[in-house]
């Protein structure tokens, strides 16, 4: 699949391995507390390769200076080249940008097995915004998070929790989850693409939307597996290119209004 050959060129261009965001699905994210480490404005690529709870404050920009690593990532820790990390929450309030072309590389990617991104400030990168992979994920988006020329949010974790309640605009796709095991979304938001479906789910996922989905020159929604279940609300939107909101490869897909 598509995903799966992105994927593969990813690590074969990656100084380190491939990394994501990711967050336990069932833990609530907890506001930045006293003891967080501020990772101050710089044009530096980060590795954090410790347990902690990381902040970006309003106000600052973190560019990547590095052409091979993405902008802010935690290494695998099966590898163990950087330590293991087992929990991480990456609040951000500022800007964390990967600059312009790019090319597999993310503004944030990590891979923890429990990991919390919290996103009230701007998430931009070029083929990629943000990547998960991994255990759980849970990530809560009340800023922006943009692909200029890609995927805004690309995940191969086993469980992905998503609650939108800003702008997720990818120029291929928003969210491409096809890859993921288990996927939970709630749009309160705009997520929104160009050239392919706005989000792409597989199997056993659950998408509440009362906002807007919306793709260009593609289906705003596709399921290429089975067991998916989309609820839309009273004031959503699903918008499509050539009238074409909805795509279902699958079996026993529910489509709730």
């Amino acid at each position: 699949m598509h995903t799966q050959r992105r994927f593969r060129t990813i690590i074969k261009n990656h100084s380190i391995p491939l990394i994501s965001i990711l967050l336990i699905a069932k833990t609530p994210l907890q506001t930045a507390s006293a003891a967080s480490s501020v990772i101050a404005p710089d044009s530096y690529s980060h590795i954090l390769n410790c347990s902690d709870d990381y902040v970006i404050s309003s106000g600052d920009t973190i560019n990547s200076n590095s052409a091979k690593n993405d902008t802010l990532s935690i290494n695998d820790p099966n590898l163990a080249l950087y330590g293991p990390v087992e929990s991480v929450s990456l609040h951000n309030y500022g800007i964390i940008n990967n600059g312009f072309n790019t090319h597999n590389l993310a503004a944030v990617s990590f891979f923890t097995k429990d990991g919390r991104l919290d996103n009230s400030g701007n998430i931009s990168g070029w083929d990629f915004s943000v990547i998960m992979a991994g255990g759980k994920s849970a990530i809560v988006n009340n800023g922006q998070t943009i692909a200029n020329n890609g995927v805004a949010l690309l995940s191969f974790a086993d469980e992905t929790a998503l609650l939108n309640n800003g702008l997720i605009q990818g120029y291929t796709s928003a969210i491409d989850a096809e890859n993921s095991t288990t996927v939970r979304i709630t749009n309160l938001g705009n997520i929104t693409s160009q050239q392919q479906p706005a989000v792409i789910l597989h199997s056993d996922s659950q998408l509440a939307n009362a906002g807007v989905i919306a793709s260009q020159n593609a289906p705003a929604l596709l399921l290429t597996g089975s067991g998916n279940a989309i609820t839309l609300s009273n004031h959503s939107a699903l918008n499509g290119g050539s009238n074409n909101a909805l795509m279902s490869q699958g079996e026993a897909n529910h489509l709730i209004l």
